[in-house]
């Protein structure tokens, strides 16, 4: 057997044990050596319903527009899945109840639907319970923040 491929299957055994410690072998050190899977049970911040104002009847689908986490442009291309949302161009259709971030931080979002004027809405995306073994590696997200919106119909 050559020399290199020698090296290079040592290298890969090295590469595999740092790999496992990295999520549960050994004490909380170890735990900080490498990448821990993360399970996000749910969106951070979850709209659980849309109302009319007025009526409290409720809105099954609005259009959330001008998205951001932390002041910066939202990057739709990571939803979720199963969510209920759907892009529509620069939008997100969504069918309540809806989440679209599984970061956590700030989010800013314009929420809209046809007969009722558009609302900007600012919400956390936050779980509220963070379970692993015991060194949280791997993790599981749940509890995402769960907001409602009220929507006013147009004059």
């Amino acid at each position: 057997m050559s020399s290199s491929h020698t090296r290079s299957t040592f290298l890969a055994s090295v590469s595999l044990l740092l790999g496992l410690s990295a999520c549960g072998g050994g004490g909380e050190e170890a735990n900080l050596a490498g990448a821990c899977f993360v399970a996000y049970a749910e969106p951070s911040l979850i709209i659980a319903s849309v109302q009319n104002a007025v009526s409290a009847a409720s809105v099954p689908v609005v259009s959330l527009s001008n998205i951001t986490l932390d002041g910066m442009a939202f990057n739709s291309s990571y939803l979720p899945p199963g969510a209920n949302v759907r892009p529509i161009g620069s939008t997100l259709e969504c069918t309540l109840p809806c989440g679209f971030a599984v970061q956590e931080g700030a989010l800013a979002f314009t929420v809209s639907a046809p007969g009722y004027v558009a609302r900007s809405v600012a919400a956390n995306g936050a779980y509220s319970s963070r379970t692993g073994n015991g060194a949280g590696c791997p993790l599981y997200l749940t509890g995402g923040n769960r907001i409602a919106v009220a929507l006013s119909p147009s004059p």
